[in-house]
């Protein structure tokens, strides 16, 4: 019986030991482990402070402040529309005016808000009527092709008795992201 007693002691006694190892073992990794975390919040904290000296910088401002508006900025350039608007006007009067139809175009007019231009037109046709096959595009074609541009319209015509012509003004509005 006492080897017995013997062999639980020994037996306890070593699991006692075993157990005050690993203890110790799990303090010590608990201790450097709070220091490393210690050591990490202090980079942290020094990196925070850099890091709003930096912002507190007006250069640095003023690149953020640029940055945010380069990425609300999606919109196309006026320069481009100008552009399309003088390539289609040039289109038009380019067109061949030998025939009987006539169209004139005059008093154009841009502003942030609406487009307009006066014209002249000798078939009514000629603003509505387009043809892929025969190349013949019409005038409101033409200005619905503009992609800054929506609610095209012409209110009125008014026949003119001298020449037999048909004056209108023909309005659209511009699209305010396409500025």
């Amino acid at each position: 019986m006492k080897s017995h007693r013997k062999k639980y002691f020994k037996l306890s006694s070593f699991l006692f030991v075993l157990m005050l190892l690993t203890w110790i073992v799990l303090q010590v990794y608990v201790f450097f482990l709070n220091k490393n975390i210690q050591d990490k919040d202090t980079t942290l904290a020094e990196q925070n402070i850099s890091l709003e000296n930096y912002k507190s910088l007006t250069g640095f401002t003023k690149l953020m402040a640029v940055k945010e508006l380069e990425g609300k900025y999606d919109e196309i350039p006026r320069s481009t529309h100008i552009k399309k608007v003088i390539t289609m006007l040039e289109e038009i009067r380019n067109l061949d005016q030998s025939g009987d139809e006539t169209l004139v175009l005059s008093d154009f007019n841009v502003d942030l808000q609406k487009i307009s231009v006066k014209g002249r037109v000798s078939n009514l046709i000629l603003l509505y009527y387009s043809n892929q096959e025969k190349g013949i595009v019409s005038l409101i074609d033409r200005f619905k092709n503009l992609d800054f541009i929506e609610n095209l319209y012409i209110k009125n015509y008014t026949r003119e008795n001298d020449d037999n012509f048909f004056s209108f003004v023909l309005e659209a509005n511009v699209i305010k992201d396409a500025k």
